[in-house]
């Protein structure tokens, strides 16, 4: 009986290691929690007086893009990760209410699109969690950036209004306000000055009908250590931009 080199067998363990391998780092992130912190979207939509519309209760706000993290190891797989199921992944999420007399909504979606190739993959990102008020006015554009956002966070300014001073040192000192009117950046420095801790990814887009909070994949976490004291400032700012007082906002 004649017996196989095991040079030719070399290979078939090599796939077999890839393999195991795969498995073990795919269950070990998939058990990962940010330091074990963790909050459920029934925690923060309760905490913000919304209701859900969308999503279930009991997700980890924390750990909500595990999945799309394990599709693009997945697609660094190549053929492998191909054979063990690369796809596209959709994730959501949506609470809504009046706070406040005021409309507030809760946003989140993500989607991964995977293009595997046999040479080469490509990995596309969508990213969008938010925390929006509506405005009762048509409000001018202006943009909210903190001062000292680390580059890695990935936020990006969405206007190209130019910088503008409010006048008040501590808003000065930690965050950026666009405007093309220096009143109204003067005007929403009350608002900012209670956010100081929040400067590291904190991002405010406003315009129109509405005044938004918004993150990034890798800052979203601003908007669970942070929600009530940023749907307050965006309570302060909307009522500002309506020229009322905003002594219901507690503190």
């Amino acid at each position: 009986m004649s017996s196989i080199p095991f040079s030719s067998l070399i290979p078939v363990v090599a796939i077999f290691v890839m393999l195991g391998a795969f498995f073990v780092m795919r269950m070990l992130r998939g058990t990962g929690t940010a330091g074990g912190y963790s909050k459920t979207l029934g925690t923060l939509a309760q905490e913000l007086g919304l209701q859900i519309t969308k999503g279930d209760p009991m997700q980890d706000m924390v750990t909500l893009h595990t999945a799309h993290q394990q599709s693009r190891s997945q697609a660094a797989g190549g053929v492998v990760g191909t054979l063990m199921g690369d796809r596209d992944r959709d994730s959501g999420a949506h609470a809504q209410g009046v706070v406040w007399g005021r409309p507030y909504d809760l946003n989140y979606e993500q989607h991964t699109e995977l293009r595997q190739g046999v040479l080469e993959h490509t990995t596309t990102e969508w990213f969008d969690f938010s925390l929006g008020a509506a405005l009762q006015v048509q409000a001018p554009a202006f943009e909210i950036l903190g001062r000292n956002i680390p580059s890695y966070i990935g936020i990006k300014p969405q206007t190209t209004l130019r910088p503008q001073p409010t006048g008040n040192a501590v808003a000065d000192a930690h965050f950026i306000v666009k405007t093309d009117d220096p009143r109204l950046a003067a005007a929403l420095a009350p608002a900012l000055v209670p956010l100081v801790e929040a400067e590291q990814s904190l991002h405010i887009v406003g315009g129109g009908a509405q005044v938004r909070a918004i993150t990034s994949r890798l800052g979203y976490l601003v908007l669970l250590t942070h929600g009530v004291a940023i749907q307050r400032s965006l309570e302060q700012i909307a009522c500002t931009l309506e020229g009322r007082p905003a002594t219901h906002v507690g503190g």
